[in-house]
């Protein structure tokens, strides 16, 4: 009776020392955590991603966009375009059927004053020229324009075309433009007929000899 038990408790024994020597024996590969390979493989596969993925996601932008921002573009060009010719129009319709009796009688004060004696010299002095508002003022023609009266809120100009060439020996017309000059007042007392009767009477004497000056005469 006493071997058989000696042999089943050799045999248990042994189990514990035979189970680590199978335990050891695994691969170490084998012990090498799931998550490891799963990281590992995640990584390698972001590395592969082509650059060409990116160029093709900035290449799907919709055309539309595009065309769209163009599009603004070329209205804002042609507002800007516009700005001019819609001032020009509605100064024009506000001094449609305006007369040169109409601009003196909005005036008052020195500006009156100034822009009256102006206008009675330039007829004397020029009396076959006609007289009209354009630009927004009163202008004196004969062949072509070649005086005006501008008034402002602190002086009242009366500029030539053919300011440039007129013989000014008093020194009345100031500007450095290449054709235009004009004299600026600010009181009734600065009005000097003598030298502003000769400026006129030579500006439409150039103007027979060469022509209308906006023409480029």
């Amino acid at each position: 009776m006493s071997k058989p038990t000696a042999a089943k408790k050799a045999s248990t024994a042994k189990t514990p020392a035979a189970k680590k020597a199978t335990e050891g024996k695994k691969p170490a590969a084998a012990k090498k955590p799931t998550a490891t390979k799963t990281g590992a493989a995640k990584k390698a596969t972001e590395a592969k991603k082509p650059a060409a993925a990116k160029k093709a996601t900035e290449a799907k932008k919709p055309a539309a966009a595009k065309k769209a921002t163009e599009a603004k573009k070329a209205a804002k060009k042609a507002t800007e375009a516009k700005k001019p010719a819609a001032a020009k129009k509605s100064l024009s319709a506000r001094t449609a059927g305006k007369t040169v009796g109409d601009y003196v009688g909005g005036l008052s004060g020195w500006q009156k004053e100034v822009v009256t004696s102006l206008r009675e010299i330039v007829r004397r002095a020029a009396p076959e020229a006609s007289e009209s508002i354009k630009w927004g003022q009163p202008v004196y023609e004969l062949s072509g324009p070649f005086a005006h009266i501008k008034a402002f809120a602190r002086s009242v100009n009366l500029g030539f075309w053919r300011g440039a060439e007129l013989a000014d020996p008093a020194g009345l017309l100031t500007g450095d433009g290449a054709r235009m000059r004009h004299m600026s007042l600010s009181a009734l007392a600065e009005v000097r007929e003598e030298p502003i009767v000769a400026l006129v009477r030579e500006a439409v004497r150039r103007n027979r000899e060469k022509g209308d000056p906006t023409k480029g005469a």
